[in-house]
């Protein structure tokens, strides 16, 4: 339903399983790469957690920056063409496992 154009993701862990890349954090912060996420192609824009400013003072100003970045970010995906949407088969009921 939901058809996102820019999706940031929120440190190492978000950054490694949407990018589907094993390239961490610190290498790709604040540089945005296409990928498909569900089908869909989107704008990936890694970023780090906010919870390292929690440890790391000056972290919060670069986390300011890269949050006053994202709406030139979707600026630039707004000017892009609609994505055809991709049909997702339903998935397998869930099947309640025994204790033992």
């Amino acid at each position: 339903m939901i058809q996102p154009r820019l999706v940031a993701t929120l440190g190492n862990f978000a950054t490694k399983l949407l990018s589907g890349k094993p390239t961490g954090i610190t290498r790709v912060h604040g540089v945005e790469q296409e990928t498909t996420v569900g089908g869909n192609r989107v704008l990936l824009y890694p970023l780090y957690h906010p919870a390292a400013a929690l440890y790391t003072p000056r972290m919060l100003e670069v986390l300011k920056e890269d949050f006053a970045r994202i709406p030139e970010l979707m600026g630039r995906t707004a000017d892009e063409p609609e994505p055809e949407p991709v049909a997702t088969p339903a998935p397998e009921p869930a099947v309640q496992l025994g204790l033992f």
